[in-house]
């Protein structure tokens, strides 16, 4: 019996047919089950007679606008994601669709719809995600009222036990000493909890416990004899000695009382999470404690609940790492643009940084984009909505560096005429960026790896250590290995933020980034109202052949320039030939067929062409590796050579 799930079912509504037919072609040979309508009333119908699981709309259609069919989708079926995909490309547009519900806004033409089909994936999962959120949230508030009902029925039952306890105990006022001393201790075990309690006398060892205690540990009474060795026997050993340093806190400290939670085993041999809390009540004449009450709660159905809640957050977490990885095969990596299997390597370490809390030292000449990861990292981070702050080591005076680090108090020195927050204060719960770190004297790098450490700082004129919870992160494009030799780092300060090195790439040494990056800086200096010059084969070869001594910013500023003179500005330092490294293809020589201009997209196909050709070449024309050393998948590497003619 095959017991693979039904395809999800998606509802494609598009009055022109070439592109619904195509769209559904491409979705079902991608495993979804997909049904057409050509205008908004018989995409409602469909939705009606059998909801899908997603909706795929056109804004323009005949009968029915897509608007309309949107806003009757959301009311109908809100947790069924609607994405639009239009050709009017209007704003308006968008910002309407997204206000009535719509998951996403793509524009037509869709030129790769993997893009189309990675939109659909998301909001599938995110939609089921939401509904199971929903359901568990709905059980969970039902399972709270139940247990404030049966809450509410045990407290009506030990408020009518209370009183009655209390009537027998006023008609036995005049009983013997050992009833009063009973009545004395009953009573104070019942203002201290409703749930069962215990009574130990610490001296004689001797122990009173309830029988609502006894039924929460599961045992008869003569299972439970009045001795303190009762309770040892029933807590879990991994607890013992955490009781037993509690116990002792009780007994020395003040208040002389607290809480706590442990497991404790029952006659059946199951251990349940309980909640303990207890006060010593009773001293001998020389403040030695005698007597200790308390209650105990069971509390293993929270426990089990907050084990729940961890194991969804944990999987949330990882279906976020999900996403992000999924990032890495694309030109972009939120902010930093490059595919080059170098900066592969750089998207992996980001990640890895990005999911723990220790510190990192980012290596990289000028203007390859240190501070550009730095953020990346805190962005991606548990951190990424607190604060990210950015200090120039080198551009601090001597005389304020350690005001500016650590911050003071009013009237610390002249001029100090009310409190100012530090870097380390500003940067409270986030992240700490030291640019060009190798410039710290070495008396301020003793004073930050104390606070690193976890010894704290203290504000210039203040009394009250802080210790900040922040994060690390550092760059330089010294060496500072030779600064370490040359005693101008200290070596205890080395090893506190070189835990997680992260060298990035000049960019000589991934040339095959360099059309991206220049495809980017074009499309961030137009102005929107002219179209980006357009580059020569020969312009991109000498792009390609210059050795980039200033990397990115140098590259930015030639693109800038060229957009505004149309003349390429490259000092005449030819780039040195570059022996190929293992794992990476040789950028192609560019092969200009004369000076005529280019269109960009037409001059980045043509290399792109040139460069995947030699990438086969290499591999033996084995498509799977090829495409492992691109950083793509296999699918999209067959549609380029599809796109591109590569016989």
């Amino acid at each position: 019996m095959n017991s693979d799930p039904p395809p999800a079912i998606v509802l494609v509504i598009d009055d022109e047919p070439v592109i619904r037919q195509s769209i559904a072609t491409y979705l079902e040979d991608s495993g979804f089950r997909v049904l057409q309508a050509a205008d908004g009333l018989t995409g409602l119908a469909l939705f009606r007679q059998a909801p899908p699981a997603a909706i795929l709309l056109d804004l323009r259609m005949p009968h029915l606008d897509g608007l309309e069919v949107l806003s009757t989708v959301t009311v109908e079926a809100p947790d069924i994601p609607v994405i639009v995909v239009s050709g009017a490309g209007l704003i308006q547009d968008a910002i309407a669709a997204l206000q009535r519900g719509a998951w996403d806004f793509l524009t037509k033409p869709i030129h790769d719809l993997a893009v189309l089909e990675h939109t659909l994936r998301r909001a599938l999962e995110r939609s089921a995600l939401r509904v199971e959120n929903r359901r568990y949230r709905e059980q969970l508030e039902d399972e709270v009222r139940k247990r404030t009902a049966d809450l509410q029925a045990r407290t009506v039952a030990l408020e009518e036990a209370n009183t009655e306890l209390q009537r027998e105990m006023a008609e036995r006022h005049k009983a013997e000493q050992s009833l009063r001393r009973s009545k004395e201790r009953l009573d104070l075990a019942l203002e201290a909890s409703r749930n069962g309690l215990f009574d130990l006398n610490l001296e004689s060892g001797q122990a009173f416990y309830s029988p609502s205690f006894r039924a929460l540990v599961g045992s008869a009474p003569e299972a439970c004899p009045g001795r303190s060795e009762t309770w040892d026997q029933r807590v879990h050993p991994e607890d013992r000695a955490t009781i037993a340093h509690l116990l002792h806190a009780w007994e020395t400290e003040s208040p002389p009382g607290g809480q706590h939670e442990c497991r404790m085993q029952n006659d059946g041999g199951l251990w349940r999470w309980m909640m303990v809390r207890g006060k010593i009540v009773e001293r001998t004449g020389n403040g030695k404690p005698l007597r200790l009450i308390g209650t105990l709660a069971d509390i293993h159905a929270r426990k089990l609940n907050e084990e729940a809640l961890r194991l969804s957050e944990a999987r949330l977490q990882d279906e976020t790492w999900r996403l992000q990885s999924s990032l890495k095969g694309s030109t972009h990596f939120g902010p930093i643009v490059g595919r080059s299997p170098a900066m592969q390597v750089i998207y992996d370490l980001i990640l890895k940084a990005a999911r723990t809390h220790i510190n990192v030292i980012i290596y990289g000449e000028s203007g390859t984009g240190k501070e550009l990861v730095a953020q990346t990292i805190h962005r991606l981070s548990t951190r990424g909505g607190k604060p990210f702050v950015t200090v120039n080591c080198g551009a601090i005076p001597a005389n304020l560096i350690e005001s500016e680090f650590f911050g003071y108090r009013k009237g610390a020195f002249t001029g100090a005429e009310a409190d100012r927050a530090g870097y380390l204060e500003a940067a409270e719960g986030g992240t700490l960026f030291l640019d060009e770190i190798g410039e710290l004297e070495p008396n301020l790098q003793v004073k930050l790896l104390r606070t690193i450490e976890g010894g704290g700082y203290t504000a210039l004129g203040g009394r009250e250590v802080l210790n900040p919870d922040l994060r690390i992160v550092a760059a330089t494009n010294r060496d500072l290995q030779k600064s370490l030799r040359e005693g101008r780092l200290r070596e205890d300060f080395f090893y506190r933020i070189h835990v997680l090195p992260i060298h990035l790439p000049p960019l000589r040494r991934r040339p095959a980034d360099i059309p991206l990056l220049v495809y980017h800086f074009l499309q961030n200096v137009s102005d929107g109202t002219s179209s980006p010059p357009a580059f020569s084969e020969v312009t991109m070869a000498k792009l390609l052949e210059h050795d980039w001594p200033g990397n990115v910013r140098e590259l930015q500023n030639v693109i800038h320039r060229y957009n505004s003179l149309r003349t390429l500005d490259l000092p005449s330092r030819p780039k040195p030939h570059l022996a190929r490294a293992s794992d990476e293809v040789a950028v192609p020589d560019a092969t200009p067929t004369g000076d005529a201009i280019l269109p960009l997209g037409a001059a980045a196909s043509h290399f792109e062409k040139e460069y995947i050709q030699r990438a086969l070449a290499s591999h033996r024309w084995r498509k799977t590796r090829t495409a492992l050393s691109l950083g793509i998948d296999r699918r999209t590497l067959l549609r380029k050579i599809r796109q591109l003619g590569i016989e």
